[in-house]
């Protein structure tokens, strides 16, 4: 069920093979940058997913890090918002997740930490209980605050949390850039697949090194 479909060595490749195989959506809706309305989220970039002893651990996930970044390094020296969700579960809030998944990312715990290697202090970080980063947050109140139009998803899981708050954004009226190469997950089929819906109905796929500012 979990492969390494994303490595450091074919991150580059397979990212520009994935953005080919959705060429019509682009084609339909090309990617513009809105510079001075757009922020970036990074979701859930925490231990769970990143550390090999971990039961959640993503083998594609640690590819994905150096181009996250890149990115916030990107958007904090170009003054723009830069949000980390951190996705903690108690007994009393994991609700659904909670029995769906038998197990909990139980918050204060060492696998709840987001990595150093992100540069979460570049940036907010916002708690969450849910897939949605919309779902009972501060999200949307510090987006319009802010005055953002525009938002460029990045993290894990791409299938999960990253098009559940995607969809959820675009509901919002966002304008959604969803990274190709800055999102990971348990397989390349469940990739594809988020990518293939994302780009069909709710927001344009990208590449990392796209997202110029």
């Amino acid at each position: 069920m979990k492969e390494a479909y994303f490595t450091e060595d074919n991150i580059r490749e397979a990212g520009e093979k994935l953005l080919a195989s959705l060429d019509r959506f682009r084609r339909r809706h090309p990617l513009k940058i809105k510079r001075d309305r757009i922020a970036l989220i990074v979701l859930d970039m925490q231990r769970f997913f990143l550390d090999e002893s971990s039961p959640g651990f993503l083998p594609s996930a640690p590819a994905i890090v150096g181009n996250i970044r890149s990115l916030v390094e990107k958007f904090s020296c170009s003054g723009r918002p830069v949000i980390f969700t951190k996705h903690e579960n108690t007994n009393d809030d994991a609700g659904m997740l909670g029995k769906w998944w038998n197990s909990i990312i139980e918050a204060g715990s060492h696998f709840a930490e987001i990595i150093e290697e992100v540069l979460p202090d570049r940036g907010i970080i916002i708690k969450k209980t849910s897939y949605d980063a919309f779902y009972m947050t501060d999200l949307d109140e510090f987006l319009k605050k802010n005055h953002v139009e525009q938002i460029v998803i990045t993290g894990v899981k791409t299938n999960l949390c990253c098009e559940t708050t995607a969809r959820s954004g675009f509901i919002r009226g966002y304008n959604i850039i969803f990274t190709i190469d800055g999102t990971a997950t348990d397989n390349l089929d469940f990739h594809k697949a988020s990518l293939l819906n994302i780009s069909h109905g709710f927001g344009i796929p990208a590449l990392c090194r796209e997202i110029g500012l």
